[in-house]
Parts: structure tokens; C-alpha cells; sequence
């Protein structure tokens, strides 16, 4: 995700920007992240942004690149800060009772398929941002990128929120996975 804003952010010393000056539209995932650095935090369904970027009810916009202009959005919002917080992923699931009623042979297909999938659908996914985020350079929005301590803060504060409402939701494997994230 990226945060993307109507009016330019101004970089100051630390390599931050001033967050309490954004109206940032968000998602209930990274409502906590958000609101840790000072922004005012309004969660809205994505159908809803258009309008309120049109009226001022915001002035900046989390969202991913991936998709973005597809909502017209980027005829409000001229800068993109990086770098981004999150990512972005598809779940795929099956029934446990169905999942063990399938051969040996039968779950090792599907499970490699899967790693297959994942992996040739994060190299799409992250082609496609890329050209997309150059369209949207290209049609005159602004790249604005944290530096220093003001970039560390940033991605310091989405990694702390994430693992605050992983504990909430529960705690008893966090330390274990926190292993696999160091």
C-alpha cells in the first residue's frame, strides 16, 4: 500500500512528513497504522473514495498502485509517498475436511500448484504495479520518498501496528512467528 495525497507533503528535517495535516482515507486493515502517525483516519469502502477526494472529505488516499487509476483517483491525488507499508496478497483455501479427504498424491499437486501460483502471480502482480505506478508518473503525479529516521519511523510504526493487531486478534504464536520475520 501506498499512501497517495491531494496536496504536496512537505519532507521535513527527519525525512517525515507533517501526518496530522492529512484526511487519510482508509481501509479497517491499516486504520491503527495510520492513526499512530498523527493523520485523521476516515475508513471508507473503496466505492466511496471517488466522491469524497471530489468534495474534500479527504485529502489523501491508502490504497495500493495495483488498481489505482482504475478508480479515478489519481485525477485528485498528485503525489504518491513511498516507500510502501504492507503488501498486498490472494488466499487461497480449502475445506480441512475436504483438504484430508484427498490423496497423498492429490494434496501434493494442489500444494505445489499453490507455491507455483504464488510465485508466478507475485512476479505478474508486481510487473503490472510497476508499469501502472509508470502511467501514473506519467500522467504527472509526483513521487514523494521518505529519507533517514523519517522512513525508519514510518515502516518501524506499519510493522509495530501489524504485530499489535495480530497479538489483539491472537497471541499465541506471535513470538514464533516474529522468528520468521526478523
Amino acid at each position: 500500500f501506498n499512501i497517495f495525497t491531494v496536496d504536496e507533503p512537505k519532507l521535513n528535517d527527519e525525512g517525515s512528513i507533517d501526518w496530522s495535516s492529512l484526511k487519510i482515507r482508509s481501509s479497517p486493515l491499516y486504520r491503527d497504522f495510520l492513526e499512530s502517525l498523527g493523520a485523521t483516519v476516515i475508513v471508507q469502502a473503496p466505492g466511496d473514495v471517488y466522491t469524497s477526494l471530489e468534495r474534500g472529505v479527504v485529502n489523501a488516499n491508502a490504497y495500493t498502485v495495483f488498481g489505482y487509476a482504475s478508480f479515478g483517483w489519481d485525477k485528485f491525488t498528485k503525489y504518491r509517498v513511498d516507500p510502501q507499508f504492507f503488501k498486498t496478497d490472494v488466499l487461497v483455501s480449502i475445506n480441512k475436511a475436504k483438504w484430508d479427504a484427498l490423496s497423498p498424491e492429490a494434496q501434493k499437486l494442489l500444494a505445489d500448484t499453490a507455491v507455483e501460483y504464488e510465485r508466478a502471480s507475485y512476479d505478474a502482480n508486481l510487473a503490472e504495479s510497476e508499469k501502472q505506478a509508470q502511467a501514473m508518473i506519467d500522467g504527472g503525479q509526483k513521487v514523494i520518498s521518505l529519507t533517514g529516521a523519517g522512513r525508519d519511523k514510518f515502516l518501524g510504526a506499519a510493522a509495530q501496528a501489524s504485530w499489535a493487531r495480530m497479538t489483539k486478534r491472537d497471541p499465541s504464536n506471535i513470538e514464533q512467528l516474529k522468528k520468521f520475520f526478523r
